[in-house]
């Protein structure tokens, strides 16, 4: 009888050790077929706003961080500056301010300086719908000169722009706001200065521009968000430019 408790117990625990390592194979090849089939469907990222990220692999530049000149590129300033105006209106996909506004609001700020409260100037900025054709309109308008002097360069939050520089002039070949190409028959929200709103700059001719907004002060708008202390941030790139040819 003891001898037949004794083979039972050995036959039980043979069982539960081969069903063990049964287990410890079977998980370790569901491991290595599931990384396989992980790996399988790892997809490159696709290109962003029609071919953005794609033409990351040519001769692809984004003018310095630390440029001071709004009428010749953007600068962190005019980035910033255009944040705060999308921020100012609820569901904006956008910022825009001309670089001769932006001049006109003050001194043009690197990464890192405090904002001189002091010494800058009001305007007031409203909500605008616009189609996407007009939109591209108004951003191809401003870069057309670059690296050139144009006081009519937008400094952008929200959008980035790919342009090809030409023997004359530079031409936009693709605009993304939220990581989509703007589509011409599509409308788009955007804070703008008054100014703009009412047809001055880039925004001259354009029949679909609308304002949605009663106009607020700017300048209050950075003090909200910047005040008292506030500097300015490394700007993410709005424009990425390629020469023709690359």
């Amino acid at each position: 009888m003891g001898n037949r408790v004794k083979n039972e117990r050995t036959a039980i625990y043979a069982f539960v050790a081969g069903l063990g390592f049964v287990l410890v194979v079977g998980l370790a090849l569901a491991s290595v077929a599931l990384r396989t089939a992980r790996q399988s469907l790892v997809v490159p990222p696709a290109p962003t706003g029609s071919g953005v990220a794609a033409a990351a692999t040519n001769d692809v530049s984004a003018p310095p961080s630390s440029a001071l000149d709004p009428t010749k590129g953007p600068t962190a300033w005019g980035y910033e500056v255009a944040r705060v105006m999308a921020l100012a209106f609820p569901e904006s996909d956008g910022g825009l301010i001309t670089a001769g506004e932006l001049l006109s609001l003050g001194p043009i700020l690197p990464v890192g300086e405090r904002v001189p409260w002091d010494k800058l100037k009001d305007t007031r900025i409203v909500q605008v719908e616009m189609s996407g054709s007009e939109l591209l309109a108004a951003v191809a308008s401003g870069v057309k000169y670059y690296p050139r002097k144009n006081s009519s360069f937008l400094q952008m939050f929200g959008l980035r722009a790919l342009c090809q520089q030409r023997e004359q002039t530079t031409q936009l070949t693709s605009l993304v706001v939220g990581e989509k190409a703007v589509l011409p028959g599509k409308t788009y929200r955007l804070a703008v200065t008054e100014f703009m709103a009412k047809g001055a700059g880039p925004f001259i001719g354009l029949k679909s521009v609308k304002v949605k907004t009663e106009p607020v002060s700017l300048v209050k708008q950075l003090r909200i968000r910047l005040f008292p202390l506030g500097r300015v941030p490394q700007p993410e790139p709005t424009y990425l430019f390629t020469k023709q040819g690359s």
